[in-house]
């Protein structure tokens, strides 16, 4: 439902992206009317070197897990003109991590512009990206500040969602356990 809303409001589309080792998946979308801005679509692998998603959540991700992507996906990186080495890409990281989301213009499809912020399930674990995706002419129309503002209200919204439903199954299972 938060996907939607954004979607509704915002009139893009919005995706909710996991980062599955040495691709990204799009586990959820949501379209305003039809628009398809989609290139690979939900549940189809796609690079962790190149878009907004997997940038916001390799950002998250802990400095010796940013190192070994680097050492991975380097010279992907730099031929995406990214990162030259891996001092530059792991103070692109930092960076991305310290304002919370990240603004790609044309990295995976060069019509599109890609928006995201994370979403933190776990410290443990990655986080998913809530992403809002636009034609890169429509982003230089929108006010970015308030776009990102709405990524991270709903973000938040959505943490504090599967933190009450987690905490609601912790609670279930206790009761069962006692009940036997």
């Amino acid at each position: 439902p938060f996907m939607q809303e954004i979607s509704e409001k915002t009139e893009l589309c919005c995706l909710l992206t996991h980062l599955n080792t040495d691709y990204c998946i799009d586990i959820h979308h949501e379209v305003f009317k039809d628009v398809t801005l989609l290139s690979y679509g939900r549940g189809c692998p796609r690079p962790v070197f190149m878009g907004s998603s997997p940038k916001v959540i390799m950002a998250h991700l802990s400095k010796q897990k940013i190192h070994e992507y680097y050492q991975k996906f380097a010279s992907q990186l730099e031929q995406a003109g990214f990162a030259a080495d891996e001092d530059s890409f792991v103070t692109k990281m930092k960076k991305i991590k310290k304002q919370g989301y990240y603004l790609s213009r044309g990295e995976l499809d060069p019509n599109v512009s890609g928006l995201s912020v994370p979403v933190k399930f776990s410290s443990k674990e990655a986080p998913l990206a809530l992403t809002v995706l636009a034609s890169k002419n429509r982003f230089e129309f929108i006010n970015t500040d308030k776009l990102i503002e709405i990524l991270k209200d709903n973000a938040a919204q959505i943490e504090k969602r599967f933190q009450a439903l987690s905490e609601n199954h912790q609670l279930s299972n206790l009761d069962e356990n006692s009940a036997t």
